[in-house]
């Protein structure tokens, strides 16, 4: 394995942008881009979530970053696991602050119990068969108090700690751990990467409740594909398979 930092090896900070992403797909088609670039921002005017929903952060209060990868070998059935990995290394560095119950929702946000403390935005450039690059877009609710309108079921690092964090510090920890989990991927050690997801899935084998077209039901959770989608288990057995945004959690 690579034991060099390459995560941040090369890190832009910008006080204001529209959106980290998309400084980056900016970046990506004008110049040659190393690996593993981060785009970091104070502010981002019109920051993005999961399927075009907003991110608020306050200004310079939280992390709201970018990192550039060139996973060619990755194939598109298994493109989840970009995702995967980098959900781990999140929770894994946010549990090194002594706040714990630290969870990954499906499909890409980070909860502490019951509340929203990160997301991640995934964007691939696909050729062919193969994933030319990838864009992380990663948003963390540091030292955010007060979110107005948007605090409904959000939290941050701060207040689960009862203290103030050092943006800076968080932003290598988190970078170290996830490069070490991309580099558990790029060896292709998918039992590893899938016990430890599992480990930390929330709701992962128990019985819970979601929202489907406007139902209430009861199912466990018991797989995420390859590609993504989430397997679920209602009470007589039978197996479901939802895409992202056609299954709401209630917790």
């Amino acid at each position: 394995m690579i034991d060099r930092q390459f995560f941040g090896g090369q890190l832009i900070e910008i006080d204001e942008v529209d959106s980290t992403n998309l400084h980056a797909q900016r970046m990506l088609k004008k110049q040659k881009v190393v690996e593993g670039t981060v785009i970091n921002a104070k502010h981002q005017t019109h920051g993005r979530g999961q399927m075009g929903t907003k991110w608020y952060s306050g200004e310079g209060l939280n992390l709201t970053f970018s990192v550039i990868l060139f996973p060619k070998f990755l194939t598109l059935e298994k493109q989840f696991y970009l995702s995967k990995v980098i959900a781990i290394g999140m929770v894994e560095a946010i549990e090194k602050l002594s706040i714990f119950n630290v969870k990954i929702k499906w499909p890409n946000d980070i909860y502490v119990g019951k509340d929203k403390v990160a997301g991640i935005l995934i964007e691939n450039s696909v050729r062919g068969q193969e994933i030319e690059h990838s864009v992380i877009g990663v948003g963390v609710n540091i030292n955010e108090q007060d979110f107005g309108i948007y605090g409904l079921g959000a939290t941050s690092l701060s207040m689960e700690a009862g203290e103030l964090i050092e943006t800076g510090h968080l932003l290598q920890s988190l970078l170290k751990s996830m490069q070490k989990w991309y580099l558990m991927l790029r060896a292709e050690k998918y039992f590893e990467i899938d016990d430890a997801y599992h480990h930390r899935l929330l709701n992962y084998n128990q019985w819970a409740y979601y929202e489907k077209d406007d139902q209430v039901i009861k199912a466990k959770l018991v797989g995420v594909k390859n590609y993504g989608n989430v397997v679920l288990e209602n009470e007589i057995g039978d197996l479901s398979e939802y895409g992202l945004k056609e299954l709401k959690f209630i917790i």
